[in-house]
């Protein structure tokens, strides 16, 4: 994860994450194979703006996006 001030009341948060999901034990003869619902890559941005001058100074708003990797099991119904 990584936190940057982009100056002017502009800030930038990016996270990113690698799971190795994979079952380790099991009675059933599942070892070895992918977790249902886990995803290998996940990744997400999020901008702020907070004003810095005039009536509304202080005011935030920001917003984002999150990338969730492809999972064993999703849509597979």
């Amino acid at each position: 994860m990584g936190v940057a001030d982009l100056g002017g009341g502009l800030s930038l948060t990016a996270a990113y994450s690698y799971m190795d999901g994979k079952i380790t034990d099991s009675d059933q003869g599942y070892a070895g194979n992918r977790a249902a619902n886990v995803p290998h890559n996940m990744a997400s941005l999020w901008l702020d703006k907070t004003l810095q001058t005039g009536p509304l100074k202080g005011l935030g708003f920001g917003g984002g996006v999150r990338y969730i990797g492809s999972q064993f099991g999703v849509g597979n119904c």
